[in-house]
């Protein structure tokens, strides 16, 4: 048999909201960083960590520690800490395009100010589903790989490449159906929380994952996924990793970010899946996708797609039109405010819109505070963008002049894509 080269990536799974309020889990956060901070720190021989492919954790954790900013960084830049492409793992059917590629944008922009280029992978563990044109979406972003769970039913391999209908393609990691993004953190370190560590049972253990891991292998690379919802750093990982290299000589042990992976991954040797990947499994406990969360919370989904729609087709364009323009656009009235610069305004209705899109927010299974959080986002977000879009027409408004007799107007705007007549 060929040897195995394991990849173990170790991260955190990291729902900002769910079965506590966002303040709750950031409590948490903090403390989690904290940790990796000062491990990462103290530690040269653990060489990396995933904050889940989200940038959203950075602002909520500095906004508590901004002391740390400057450690963070560091680790940042010197690639010990993986951030992006991300900024929330969004989910992706409930939400649209426009807001897919939003949140990539914001990512990247968090990433930029970090001074650190953002994980060049699709890294979403954690949504019910995946639709046709995600690979599309990020190849605009130059992303040509994805880490995928849910969705793909019970596909035997862990890995494939997946083309949207355009033609797109990313080649896609299927994490373990039974274990999801946590196969090495079950196997191996759950087992001997709240007791003593155990080397033999440990790599026994090793041995049984990696038999199960050799089994739905598409090339001589495996993903080990090293962490959880919610867990830090588990300092052991290199001194871990040495035991296992001795004890199982048939597989290389590489610690590493989750990129490494995919550079050994030769498409042209993968199976081919075409469209969208929405397939209930029968194997797996937390496998299936949960199709009804289409309609659960109805009130967040209308809610949503209200700020969206508002977002895209009304205050977007007519804040393009005015800046365009803006050497044509005087103001004539001595007193007159208008918002300088607008494109804040609505960067800071997307930021409140896209908060609500991770999966547990935008899919209505969560708590009752946090749901209360949603609403308060999105008035927060169809407020700005109703008054970014007052101020682009009263803006537009000023510049109208009448000829003739006829001193006043009636100015329309219509955000529709085709003529519109009567």
């Amino acid at each position: 048999m060929k040897k195995l080269k394991f990849y173990v990536i170790s991260h955190t799974h990291w729902d900002r909201e769910w079965y506590q309020s966002f303040q709750n889990y950031r409590y948490r956060l903090v403390r989690m960083m904290d940790n990796l901070i000062e491990g990462l720190e103290k530690n040269e021989e653990y060489k990396v960590f995933h904050l889940d492919g989200q940038t959203i954790v950075l602002n909520d954790y500095l906004e508590i520690r901004p002391e740390m900013k400057e450690r963070l960084q560091k680790l940042i830049q010197d690639g010990r800490i993986l951030i992006g492409p991300w900024y929330v793992m969004p989910d992706e059917y409930l939400i649209s395009g426009e807001s897919l590629v939003k949140n990539l944008q914001m990512g990247h922009r968090i990433c930029e100010e970090y001074g650190a280029e953002p994980m060049k992978n699709g890294y979403v563990t954690d949504i019910f589903g995946h639709n046709s044109q995600f690979p599309q979406i990020l190849n605009g972003f130059e992303i040509h790989s994805a880490t995928l769970y849910r969705g793909i039913g019970d596909y035997e391999k862990d890995a494939f490449c997946w083309k949207s209908p355009e033609g797109s393609e990313v080649i896609a990691a299927k994490l373990e159906s039974e274990r999801s993004y946590s196969n090495f953190y079950f196997a191996v370190r759950w087992p001997f929380e709240g007791k003593e560590f155990d080397e033999a049972e440990a790599v026994e253990r090793m041995k049984i994952l990696a038999d199960r891991a050799r089994r739905m292998a598409a090339s001589d690379a495996v993903l080990m996924m090293d962490g959880v919802d919610h867990s830090g750093m588990e300092p052991e990982i290199p001194r871990l990793l040495k035991l296992f290299e001795r004890e199982i000589p048939d597989v290389e042990f590489i610690h590493a970010g989750i990129e490494e992976y995919f550079k050994q991954l030769d498409k042209n040797l993968l199976d081919v899946i075409e469209g969208p990947l929405y397939h209930v499994a029968e194997r797996g406990i937390n496998n299936q996708v949960l199709k009804n969360v289409l309609s659960s919370m109805v009130h967040l989904k209308q809610a949503n797609d209200k700020c969206e729609t508002y977002l895209t087709a009304v205050s977007e364009p007519l804040n393009a039109f005015c800046e365009m323009n803006s050497d044509r656009l005087k103001s004539y009235l001595r007193d007159d405010y208008s918002l300088a610069p607008r494109r804040n305004y609505l960067d800071k209705a997307w930021e409140f819109l896209i908060q609500n899109h991770p999966h547990d927010s935008i899919c209505g299974c969560s708590l009752s505070d946090v749901h209360r959080d949603n609403e308060y986002r999105f008035r927060q977000a169809q407020q700005m963008a109703e008054i970014s879009a007052r101020d682009c027409v009263n803006v537009i408004a000023r510049n109208i002049r009448c000829a003739g007799d006829h001193q006043e107007a009636v100015l329309l705007y219509t955000p529709s894509q085709k003529p519109v007549k009567g």
